[in-house]
Protein backbone atom coordinates (compact mmCIF):
# COMPACT_ATOMS: atom_id res chain seq x y z
CA UNK A 1 0.00 0.00 0.00
CA UNK A 2 1.44 2.94 -0.74
CA UNK A 3 1.96 5.61 2.43
CA UNK A 4 2.49 8.90 0.32
CA UNK A 5 -0.79 11.46 0.20
CA UNK A 6 -1.76 12.01 -3.80
CA UNK A 7 -0.04 15.41 -4.74
CA UNK A 8 2.43 15.08 -1.74
CA UNK A 9 5.71 16.85 -2.18
CA UNK A 10 9.10 15.01 -1.39
CA UNK A 11 12.15 16.14 -1.06
CA UNK A 12 15.59 14.06 -1.74
CA UNK A 13 18.11 14.65 0.46
CA UNK A 14 20.76 16.53 -0.46
CA UNK A 15 24.02 14.67 -1.07
CA UNK A 16 26.11 17.43 -0.54
CA UNK A 17 24.87 17.83 2.90
CA UNK A 18 25.54 16.03 6.10
CA UNK A 19 23.27 15.14 8.45
CA UNK A 20 23.91 17.33 11.51
CA UNK A 21 24.94 15.30 14.21
CA UNK A 22 27.53 13.79 12.14
CA UNK A 23 29.91 16.34 12.37
CA UNK A 24 32.02 16.77 15.75
CA UNK A 25 33.85 20.46 16.38
CA UNK A 26 37.35 20.33 17.77
CA UNK A 27 37.97 22.10 21.19
CA UNK A 28 40.54 24.35 18.22
CA UNK A 29 37.34 24.99 15.92
CA UNK A 30 35.35 26.17 18.89
CA UNK A 31 37.92 28.32 20.17
CA UNK A 32 38.48 29.76 16.67
CA UNK A 33 34.45 30.61 15.99
CA UNK A 34 34.47 32.34 19.13
CA UNK A 35 37.44 34.51 18.00
CA UNK A 36 36.50 35.10 14.37
CA UNK A 37 32.57 35.21 14.15
CA UNK A 38 30.80 35.58 18.14
CA UNK A 39 33.28 36.74 20.69
CA UNK A 40 30.27 36.64 23.33
CA UNK A 41 29.94 32.89 23.19
CA UNK A 42 31.42 30.03 25.54
CA UNK A 43 33.33 27.40 24.05
CA UNK A 44 30.57 24.60 24.49
CA UNK A 45 27.94 27.16 23.08
CA UNK A 46 30.24 27.72 19.91
CA UNK A 47 30.59 23.73 20.02
CA UNK A 48 26.94 23.37 19.64
CA UNK A 49 26.42 25.97 16.74
CA UNK A 50 29.35 24.80 14.91
CA UNK A 51 27.28 21.56 14.93
CA UNK A 52 24.15 23.41 13.70
CA UNK A 53 26.00 25.46 11.06
CA UNK A 54 27.72 22.22 9.80
CA UNK A 55 24.49 20.34 9.41
CA UNK A 56 23.21 23.60 7.16
CA UNK A 57 26.84 23.75 5.13
CA UNK A 58 27.25 22.40 1.17
CA UNK A 59 30.39 20.42 0.82
CA UNK A 60 32.18 22.27 -2.28
CA UNK A 61 35.18 20.85 -2.44
CA UNK A 62 38.24 18.65 -1.13
CA UNK A 63 41.85 19.55 0.35
CA UNK A 64 44.82 17.39 -0.06
CA UNK A 65 45.17 14.60 2.90
CA UNK A 66 41.12 14.14 2.14
CA UNK A 67 40.50 16.94 4.26
CA UNK A 68 36.65 18.12 3.10
CA UNK A 69 35.67 22.07 2.86
CA UNK A 70 32.02 22.77 3.71
CA UNK A 71 30.94 26.64 3.11
CA UNK A 72 27.69 28.50 4.47
CA UNK A 73 27.75 32.19 3.81
CA UNK A 74 30.63 33.74 4.98
CA UNK A 75 32.27 30.71 6.95
CA UNK A 76 34.35 27.82 5.90
CA UNK A 77 35.07 24.66 7.91
CA UNK A 78 37.47 22.21 7.26
CA UNK A 79 36.78 18.69 7.83
CA UNK A 80 38.68 15.50 8.23
CA UNK A 81 37.01 12.10 9.33
CA UNK A 82 33.93 13.73 10.51
CA UNK A 83 35.83 16.43 13.09
CA UNK A 84 35.72 20.37 12.61
CA UNK A 85 39.20 21.64 12.41
CA UNK A 86 39.18 24.68 12.12
CA UNK A 87 36.78 27.71 10.50
CA UNK A 88 37.61 31.25 8.74
CA UNK A 89 35.69 33.62 6.98
CA UNK A 90 35.50 33.26 3.68
CA UNK A 91 37.32 35.99 1.84
CA UNK A 92 36.14 37.20 -2.29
Amino acid sequence: MNSTRPGAIHRQRNPHRAPRSRFVPTRHAAQRYVERFEGNLSESAATERLVALAGKARRTGGQPGGARVYRLQNLTLIVVDDLILTVYRRTK
